[in-house]
Formats: C-alpha cells, sequence, structure tokens
C-alpha cells in the first residue's frame, strides 16, 4: 500500500507541475520579463544542507491563489483512510447454511484386462474293440489261429494311446507272429499268459487293426475251446477309459469250420404261428447296442427293436410269430459298436 501512494503521489507532482508551468508561462508573457532586481528579489533562499527544500517547487508572489492553493493542498499531510475495527460476529447473528457435499471425482476405472487364451477343452475318445478270429467256430489242432484285433473310435477326440491285453494260455497255443494296418502300432508285451498290443493314435472315426498269429497245441482233444476276450484301455486327454471286447471262443477240432457271422441260439427251431420263440447269443460287446430285423421269403423287414448286451456281452430275444405266414424265416442281430452280426434260423409252420 506505501509504494501504490508513492507512485500515486509522485503522478499527481507531476500533473500538477505541468499545470503550474503552463499557468507561469502564461503569465509571465503577460507581464513581461522581470528586471534584473526583481529576478534576484524572487530567487529562493537555499536551504541549509542538512535539511531538504519544503516545496518542490519554488514560488513567487505572480502566482495567483488558485496555484498557491494547489500548492498547498499537495503539501498538506495526506489525509489516510479511517480504519475501523474488525467487527466479531457472534454466535446468534451466524446463519447455518446448509452443508453442499461435493463427491469427489471419481477415479476412472482401469481399462479390464486382457483375458489369457484359454486352450479349448480336447474332446473324449471312445474307443471299442472287437475280436474276430479266424477260423471263428473250430480250428484244427497243430494248426494256426489268427485273432484280428480291431480298433474303433466312435468318440469326438482322438485316442492318443490304446493298449490291448490279450490273455491265452501257453499250453494250448502260443505267439508266433503278429502283423499292422498303421506301422505306429506294435507289440509291446508277450508272456506265457498275455500279449499286449499297443496302438499309436487313433483319429476320431478311425479303424484300425492289427492280427496276432497262433499256434494251437496239437496234442489237444476235440472241442476244447481256446476262450479269449481282451481288456483295454486308452488315453485321450480327458482321463481316457477301458473295457472289454467281446468274448470269441474257438473250438478244437479235426479241422478248420468258419462262417460269416457269429453263434446264435434258440430255445427251439420251428413252430406253429404264434409261437415264441427265444433267441440268445453271448459273443457282442459288453454293453453295447444290438439292432434286429426279420430276413423273410419276401424280402427284409425291420423290427422296431433294440436290446442291450449285458456286462458280458449278452442278448436274449423274445420274439412272437405272431402273423407270419408259414415259411422259413431268419432273425439277425447286429452289434452297433462291434459291427458283429448274428444270424439264426427258424420256421413257421
Amino acid at each position: 500500500m506505501g509504494r501504490l501512494s508513492s507512485i500515486r503521489r509522485a503522478a499527481l507532482l507531476y500533473a500538477l507541475a505541468a499545470g503550474a508551468i503552463g499557468l507561469l508561462v502564461v503569465l509571465l508573457a503577460g507581464a513581461g520579463s522581470p528586471s534584473p532586481a526583481a529576478r534576484a528579489q524572487v530567487e529562493p533562499t537555499p536551504a541549509p544542507a542538512d535539511e531538504p527544500p519544503m516545496d518542490p517547487f519554488p514560488t513567487t508572489e505572480t502566482m495567483t491563489d488558485t496555484v498557491q492553493a494547489v500548492l498547498d493542498a499537495y503539501n498538506s499531510p495526506s489525509v489516510l483512510p479511517r480504519i475501523e475495527p474488525i467487527q466479531v460476529l457472534s454466535t446468534e447473528s451466524l446463519i447455518a447454511l446448509p452443508v453442499v457435499v461435493t463427491a469427489a471425482e471419481a477415479a476412472p476405472a482401469p481399462p479390464d484386462p486382457t483375458p489369457t487364451p484359454q486352450p479349448e477343452p480336447k474332446k473324449p475318445a471312445d474307443i471299442a474293440i472287437t475280436l474276430r478270429p479266424f477260423p471263428n467256430i473250430r480250428v484244427a489242432r497243430g494248426g494256426q489261429l489268427e485273432h484280428v484285433i480291431v480298433v474303433n473310435n466312435y468318440g469326438d477326440g482322438e485316442a492318443e494311446g490304446v493298449a490291448v491285453t490279450l490273455p491265452y494260455r501257453s499250453d494250448q497255443m502260443v505267439v508266433i507272429g503278429s502283423q499292422f494296418s498303421d506301422n505306429r502300432d506294435w507289440v509291446s508285451e508277450v508272456t506265457d499268459s498275455r500279449v499286449v498290443v499297443r496302438f499309436g493314435p487313433v483319429a476320431p472315426g478311425a479303424e484300425r487293426s492289427a492280427t496276432l498269429f497262433f499256434r494251437v497245441n496239437a496234442f489237444l482233444p476235440d472241442n476244447t475251446v481256446l476262450s479269449v476276450r481282451a481288456d483295454y484301455a486308452w488315453d485321450d486327454g480327458r482321463g481316457g477309459g477301458e473295457w472289454r471286447s467281446n468274448w470269441a471262443p474257438v473250438l478244437v477240432g479235426g479241422g478248420n469250420d468258419n462262417a460269416d457271422w457269429v453263434w446264435v441260439t434258440a430255445d427251439r427251431l420251428s413252430g406253429p404261428a404264434g409261437t415264441t420263440f427265444t433267441f440268445f447269443s453271448d459273443r457282442f460287446i459288453p454293453g453295447e447296442g444290438v439292432h434286429l430285423w426279420l430276413n423273410t421269403p419276401t424280402g427284409v423287414a425291420p423290427l422296431d427293436r433294440r436290446e442291450i448286451a449285458d456286462l458280458f456281452g449278452r442278448v436274449w430275444v423274445d420274439f412272437s410269430s405272431a402273423g407270419l405266414a408259414p415259411g422259413s424265416y431268419q432273425i439277425v442281430l447286429y452289434g452297433a459298436r462291434s459291427q458283429l452280426t448274428g444270424v439264426q434260423t427258424f420256421i413257421v409252420q
């Protein structure tokens, strides 16, 4: 505030000086040049060296009252504004205003992190193993018996590997060789009681096979049963699975006997119309579905029936011949997974 007053005072001084000088010039011009005596009379008496001059401008007798009034106003003490004491308000005079709470601006949410790509879960495989012996009814003692191991993948995913264990009795037959449809498959183990075959990756819908060759003991009696059923397991990235194949027994005899279908028996082979025939087979994969149809003298007649093999691969079919004309008929059983076909003939009288 002191510095601002000094600046204002200097500006006022400058304005007053300029006005006074202009007015003085006019007056002097009207009065003429003063005499030397007059000039000597108007020279101001210098102030002592230790006292500053009281007036910034010299005064003359020719100044008018107006100029003198201006100078007197300038030299007079400055009138300072009156400083009023600060009034302290009592609590009674305060007005309570509602408090307005301004919510802090929420910080922007961080961007969602980029999700880490997850591998798609692998689909499971569904493996079925079917044994197809040749010959499949009777083999000559001392002869050769072939067991074809068929692998089918009915699942939507790939099987990374399949291991098939085929038990046998070394006093009845011995392994003499093997053959594979794919060079990724091999025999991994042969002992006196079992042979293990391993299959490489099996794609969905694919079928592969391996053939094991056995030499039958030449001293076995007729009708010795060479009983074989395989156990198997597979890996597929989802835990895999394990199951059993169909039962594939073969009798020993004096020569070979083979058929295009698996064994099916009936409780009777003939009867009048209306007779109920019961058919049976134990040559299917445990748990697989078995479809039925009828071969008639006039063609194939589908049957609206489907049986399920039990845990030993057994199926019983009760069939009524009511409404059938006299003639020769065949009941057909077809395994949906093993693709084995069983046929039995019966006669309606």
